[in-house]
């Protein structure tokens, strides 16, 4: 599936649609041959061990294979609107 096809099928609410992308975006970050290789965890802002805090815009938390913590903010924008 292209990009495109999948940002079709997100909701149009937008809390809905961006809780949807942060969701694909844990999945992908999980899946993809580089980027597994990196991470060796994966966690959405409300679930992470790591949260000391209300949501401050960060959508994910990225454990390292190394051991350092990202924080990782996902954006569902339009595909066209740069």
């Amino acid at each position: 599936m292209k990009f495109e096809e999948f940002f079709s099928i997100l909701p149009t609410e937008t809390n809905a649609r961006g809780k949807k992308f942060e969701e694909a975006s844990k999945w992908w970050l999980q899946q993809d041959p580089i980027w597994s290789t990196v991470f060796s965890k994966v966690w959405l802002w409300d679930e992470s061990p790591h949260k000391t805090s209300r949501d401050i815009g960060i959508d994910l938390i990225a454990e390292s294979i190394t051991g350092e913590l990202w924080a990782i903010q996902c954006k569902a924008y339009e595909p066209d609107s740069h």
